[in-house]
């Protein structure tokens, strides 16, 4: 299996075979003060496999803060890849809408994309104060 994209963005959906997404490849936020909730991230993915590799994975997303704790419920499920028919690789696409994200401080913070135990993909945000701002 191998990540052709995988990115975090502010809506995305999938219909008529095709991807739609809105504020693309996120990886700053700007925060007055911390903490702070963003109200909806998408975290977007496309996997291609093979043949071989046909049928049902676990799927978790999880995201840190930069001590490694915890900052989203971790996100759960099973993700197909049907069988098949014609050709030798298919894909799957990942789209998990996480709602109400707090971000405890500023600095890094990550999602992880793990499929059957293992990490196919990470995206990083930078939680930062907006230019200009004055420290108190």
């Amino acid at each position: 299996m191998e990540v052709d994209f995988a990115f975090l963005s502010d809506f995305a959906e999938e219909s008529g075979g095709k991807l739609h997404a809105l504020g693309v490849g996120i990886d700053r936020i700007q925060a007055h003060s911390v903490p702070t909730r963003h109200p909806q991230l998408t975290m977007v993915a496309q996997i291609r496999y093979s043949a071989a590799e046909s049928g049902s994975h676990h799927l978790e997303v999880r995201g840190f803060d930069a001590d490694g704790q915890d900052i989203v419920d971790r996100v759960e499920g099973e993700l197909p890849f049907p069988p098949l028919t014609g050709g030798t690789t298919g894909t799957a696409r990942v789209l998990v809408n996480l709602v109400g994200v707090n971000f405890p401080d500023y600095g890094d913070h990550s999602f992880h994309l793990v499929i059957g135990g293992i990490e196919v993909s990470r995206a990083s945000v930078r939680v930062v104060e907006p230019p200009g701002a004055v420290e108190e």
